[in-house]
């Protein structure tokens, strides 16, 4: 819960009528006069000018360093895009926050996390109140946002696993449910175990995604590669990024030669051999702020997003140059993506090899169940990889045996089959 109140700029808490609610910092204000305390101390000011998000592969930062950075927590598995961290950002920027301790007469209907105006300062509300004939509210509202240094390139150095286990036993309905999940960066699996008076049933489901995202400045490192086409590619504007080129004063191009400008980036892997390709950008990637001009390679399309006009102010409405089929290709192992005559940002997507598959798939599923009753049971195991699926199925009852399958192999040194 706490996961989903941070990526709605806020925090989850409970309601007076016993809601969950997901309160926004600052989105409720109370003023307290000073001379209400009876103790009181002010510490240090924080404002924030900036919300960051690394989760050891991506990097998500707006904002500046003018004031206090609030860094996001990297565990968070529902922040999964720039967008949502630029959203938390807009609704926080500025935010100021006093660190505060005191005890006061307050209003009971002040709740924990709704701000207070004390002597014209912003301070969050977390203590503890207590009744004596009067409410008294025993503030302390110490604020420290940590601080982190910041990196360019990114490696996973942990896994972040969360679990959920749980357990239900309903004796009205005669019903008992048991369910495990798991949930990573890359995977998700998922036990499921529900028995009644009537039947059973199992479920086991296993979904494994077979990429990876790396960020970084002119050059990336993608480590584990499969061999096959690059899945996604990015590269952001910044006024200067596949720019065109000018001679220097003292060289003079002949009447049929003219200078321009390359938007090349060089693949290279780890024994060196290397690939140079031309992306096919005429013209400069442009920047205002936080609004960018982007390349997009996405399922063998390459475009162009123009967000910036050409004096640098922002469109009303972007605009999208298709430049056609587009493929990049991989070696095997590691490899370096590079900007070749310039430095911006790039954001890259590949497949990695795992030992679910060989094969060239960006996600991989898996399924069975068993369906047991007194009439009958059903098997069924299914595994989809990439577009491609399979699926076996057994059905058995008193009556009959039926199996569906593209295989059939039956292993033993003498089979003999009975008819009646």
């Amino acid at each position: 819960m706490s996961y989903i109140g941070e990526n709605g700029g806020g925090f989850v808490c409970a309601g007076r009528d016993g809601q969950i609610y997901i309160k926004v910092l600052g989105e409720e204000k109370k003023e307290i006069p000073l001379n209400l305390f009876k103790t009181y101390k002010f510490g240090e000011e924080y404002k924030i000018s900036k919300v960051a998000y690394e989760n050891g592969i991506e990097s998500f930062k707006f904002g500046d360093e003018t004031r206090n950075t609030l860094w996001l927590n990297q565990e968070n598995m529902f922040i999964v895009e720039e967008k949502q961290v630029q959203n938390i950002y807009n609704k926080l920027k500025g935010l100021t926050i006093n660190s505060f301790e005191g005890t006061t007469v307050i209003d009971p209907t002040v709740d924990i996390g709704d701000m207070l105006i004390i002597d014209g300062k912003p301070v969050i509300y977390q203590g503890e109140m207590s009744f004596n004939g009067r409410f008294i509210a025993d503030i302390k509202s110490k604020i420290s946002i940590k601080q982190k240094q910041e990196t360019t390139i990114k490696k996973s150095s942990q896994k972040l696993i969360n679990r959920r286990v749980e357990s239900r036993i309903d004796e009205a309905e005669g019903k008992i449910e048991q369910l495990i999940e798991e949930n990573t960066e890359t995977s998700q699996k998922l036990t499921e175990h529900e028995q009644t008076i009537d039947s059973i049933q199992d479920t086991v489901n296993h979904i494994e995604e077979l990429t990876n995202t790396v960020t970084g400045i002119k050059t990336i490192t993608l480590e584990n590669c499969i061999e096959g086409d690059l899945v996604e590619l990015h590269i952001f504007g910044n006024n200067t990024v596949f720019d065109y080129l000018y001679p220097s004063n003292d060289l003079y191009p002949s009447n049929d030669l003219y200078p321009y400008g390359d938007s090349r980036i060089i693949v290279t892997n780890e024994e060196g051999q290397s690939i140079t390709y031309e992306l096919g950008i005429k013209e400069v990637l442009r920047q205002n702020g936080e609004v960018k001009d982007e390349y997009i390679l996405q399922n063998g399309k390459a475009q162009v997003i123009r967000r910036i006009d050409k004096n640098g102010t922002i469109k009303t409405k972007e605009v999208i140059e298709d430049l056609g089929d587009y493929a990049i290709k991989l070696f095997k192992g590691i490899n370096t993506i590079t900007i070749q005559n310039y430095s911006a940002k790039i954001i890259a997507k590949y497949v990695i090899k795992n030992s679910l598959t060989d094969v060239y798939a960006t996600r991989v599923e898996m399924h069975s169940s068993i369906e047991q009753s007194a009439e009958e049971i059903n098997m069924e195991v299914k595994k989809k990889v990439g577009e491609d699926e399979v699926i076996s199925k057994i059905n058995q009852s008193a009556e009959q045996v039926q199996i569906d399958a593209n295989k059939i192999s039956l292993k033993r040194k003498r089979n003999r089959f009975n008819r009646r």
